[in-house]
């Protein structure tokens, strides 16, 4: 199958688990909020925020053994894949053991996270651990196996087992939730759910790959090669997650769990705005990945421009409608009193464009298995968002620490992520200058886009449902015209535009 063929199928089939997971989620949030309270999202927020971090190992290790089997999958070296395999197998056992360890040893800080303390009836304790066990089980069972999709451009595999497993824990829970409002009942359902997502991960990685099972063992050079980009990739995950997860557990130990469930309503916009930009992202680094391997630097820079361009241009309509559709969007969701001020859709408009615009950079730093040369990037970003947030937070509040977010993403995270991956993957393309130029041309562009369509929204007469009828149509059109006006004549534009006439004929011709 070829390389756009698999790239469809993922982002279709991604796209589909995202629009279930973000709607049902959204549900979920509600009746937790209407049925419980706001301080019961802001401890679910909390705890999901320390998992985070503890749960970072995995991604690196995952993440080093898919970037391994692209060389023998494409060989057919079932032998080398099975050892890896293994390895991968051997190190979830033991991952899992240490996050449980970890885990454990962090419950008695949990009071000191929650600033002016939480509802009486709820024993915070049984809560993580409950949530914490949804975490750990996985690495006991058949966590691993999804990296055998992964490798193998079977990523709609594992979406299916995802989409089905969540929406089956979010349904029960609303269900639990409405009926009982049990917050214990809640949190029971998060290990029953990750049970039967792992149960269906190792079914679907039976029936495709029989021949690959854990067997066999790699050798003294190739473990120390792994282990290498593992060590790497750790330091990049664990920064990428510090830099948003450590930003809810800032807010609720220095302005408690109400502002933190009302950081977090808005948050989880964000949230689901940047799943429909992951599911592009997975599905592009196995094809990435390939290309790499198998195509010249001159091509491979060619594609990296045109996808950046096709990316960035998502980002920046999404940026939009975040600007103009937040605020009312969280007024008929939520309600006034739940509201953060008028000002802070333009701060989480600049958020979400700031945090997705390089990340093409991450794609091909993800897929050129560059882990290990850009070690250093994400954790100066995290140290560096840790002590600003702490000082900003006592003078701006919530909007001090997301300050501070966008400023160490901007500063440190891109400059410094792009200025390695493009140089080493890149050098003979002057890679920096014209990348340079290629963002700096769509951030002016954007600005302007987005000025111009703020401005059309509020000169819109109606309100109510007609209101949201009106702003729909305009954020629909509107940006995309000016965008393309912009951008027709130009080369990145007939790029983008000849890639998607021929993913799109190749679907077709399915």
């Amino acid at each position: 199958m070829s390389k756009s063929r698999s790239t469809a199928r993922n982002i279709f089939w991604g796209l589909a688990n995202k629009i279930v997971l973000i709607l049902l989620p959204f549900v979920v949030r509600t009746v937790l909020i209407y049925r419980l309270g706001i301080e019961y999202a802001g401890i679910t927020g909390l705890f999901t925020s320390i998992l985070n971090i503890l749960n970072i190992t995995e991604l690196g290790f995952g993440s080093a053994v898919a970037f391994a089997m692209y060389k023998p999958i494409a060989e057919h070296d079932d032998v080398k894949i099975c050892a890896l395999i293994g390895f991968l197998k051997n190190c979830y056992r033991a991952i899992g053991a240490i996050i449980a360890l970890v885990g454990l040893c962090l419950i008695p800080a949990l009071p000191v996270l929650v600033h002016g303390g939480y509802p009486s009836g709820v024993n915070i304790t049984f809560v993580y651990v409950a949530m914490l066990s949804g975490i750990v089980l996985g690495y006991f069972m058949y966590g691993y196996k999804r990296t055998i999709l992964i490798a193998n451009m079977r990523d709609d595999v594992r979406s299916k087992a995802n989409m089905i497993a969540l929406a089956s824990e979010y349904t029960l829970q609303i269900v639990l939730v409405w009926i009982f409002c049990d917050y214990y009942l809640y949190v029971l359902v998060i290990p029953v759910g990750a049970l039967l997502e792992n149960l269906i991960i190792n079914w679907g990685a039976n029936r495709l790959y029989p021949d690959y099972r854990s067997r066999g063992s790699l050798d003294a050079p190739a473990r120390a090669a792994l282990v290498r980009r593992v060590k790497g990739l750790v330091l990049q995950k664990l920064g990428s997650v510090v830099l948003t997860s450590a930003d809810a557990v800032i807010v609720s130990a220095f302005l408690g769990l109400t502002i933190l469930g009302q950081y977090q309503n808005y948050y989880y916009i964000f949230m689901a705005c940047n799943s429909f930009m992951i599911v592009i992202v997975n599905a592009i680094i196995p094809a990435v990945g390939n290309s790499l391997i198998k195509d010249d630097e001159e091509a491979n820079f060619e594609q990296f421009l045109t996808f950046n361009f096709l990316y960035n241009w998502v980002t920046t309509w999404i940026a939009i409608c975040i600007l103009c559709l937040i605020q009312p969007f969280m007024r008929l969701w939520m309600g006034a009193e739940l509201m953060l001020p008028d000002y802070f859709a333009l701060v989480f408009s600049v958020y979400f464009y700031c945090f997705k615009w390089c990340d093409m950079v991450f794609v091909y730093l993800e897929a050129g298995g560059l882990w290990w040369k850009a070690k250093l990037v994400p954790m100066i970003a995290a140290i560096l968002n840790i002590v600003l947030s702490l000082v900003l937070v006592s003078v701006m509040g919530l909007v001090g620490v997301l300050v501070a977010t966008i400023a160490c993403v901007l500063l440190v995270y891109d400059v410094g992520n792009s200025k390695i991956v493009l140089s080493h993957l890149f050098p003979h393309c002057r890679p920096l200058r014209v990348f340079a130029r290629q963002q700096g041309v769509h951030f002016a562009c954007s600005v302007f886009v987005a000025s111009v369509t703020y401005f059309c929204c509020t000169l819109l007469p109606v309100g109510g449902v007609m209101r949201a009828v009106l702003d729909l149509a305009l954020l629909l059109v509107l940006p995309n015209a000016i965008l393309v006006l912009f951008y027709a004549k130009t080369k990145n534009f007939k790029a983008a535009h000849d890639l998607i006439v021929r993913t799109i004929s190749r679907k077709a011709g399915m």
